[in-house]
């Protein structure tokens, strides 16, 4: 019976990290190839890789793509077994182990209305703004914001956010106004964050809620 589980808990492991390699669908987008980020990506690998006979980015790229097109084709033969697994075990693997970072990620902020103007309670990695911040830092939170980064849905945001204004109102009773936004920021290369830079952003999707409609 041991060897039995030991059997089964290899096949689960194994099942589990092929299923969550890259696949087809995202590593031959060439949409995400042509990405300004991915191409300035490949020109500074090229730039450091002439001792292998590369002779410029186009040609990485050319390798590259060739290389993938064989990883593919074999990842795809050799998970084609394990297709039905994730259904009938239960473990779905909505995403791949391996993604790359968002370049206009957006950050949640809450403010409460003061005498003398908006005051914030909530920025993410903000200890002075900490309100819920337990609950914004789990893992589900951080997901729905995610999405929002990449394809934002108006139902979905909107209920958050008044979600978010009426556990603000009940933490702060004296304000009348509750104001959830969002804040899209372009993301920097690593030399010009080690120069001080700031990332460029916007404020967008404003929501105010008033006290009275919400209590």
């Amino acid at each position: 019976m041991p060897n039995v589980r030991a059997a089964l808990v290899a096949i689960h492991i194994v099942a589990v990290l092929l299923l969550s390699s890259p696949s087809s669908q995202r590593v031959l987008k060439r949409q995400a190839w042509e990405r300004p980020s991915t191409q300035q990506a490949f020109g500074f690998i090229a730039d450091h890789l002439h001792w292998l006979g590369i002779d410029s980015k186009e040609d990485f790229e050319r390798r590259l793509w060739r290389f993938v097109e064989g990883y593919v084709a074999v990842r795809d033969e050799i998970v084609r077994p394990f297709e039905y697994y994730p259904r009938l075990a239960g473990v779905r693997q909505g995403w791949s182990v391996f993604s790359r970072p968002r370049e206009r990620p957006v950050e949640l902020e809450i403010a409460v209305d003061e005498p003398h103007g908006f005051q914030p309670i909530y920025r993410p990695h903000s200890r002075k703004y900490d309100f819920w911040s337990r609950e914004l830092r789990q893992y589900r939170f951080r997901k729905v914001t995610g999405h929002l980064a990449r394809r934002f849905n108006a139902r979905v945001y909107n209920s958050l956010a008044k979600l978010l204004a009426k556990h603000a109102l009940q933490a702060y009773p004296d304000t009348q106004r509750v104001r959830v936004r969002l804040y899209r920021y372009e993301t920097l290369p690593a030399a010009e964050l080690r120069a001080g830079e700031e990332p460029p952003g916007e404020h967008i999707h404003t929501r105010i809620y008033q006290a009275p409609v919400l209590r």
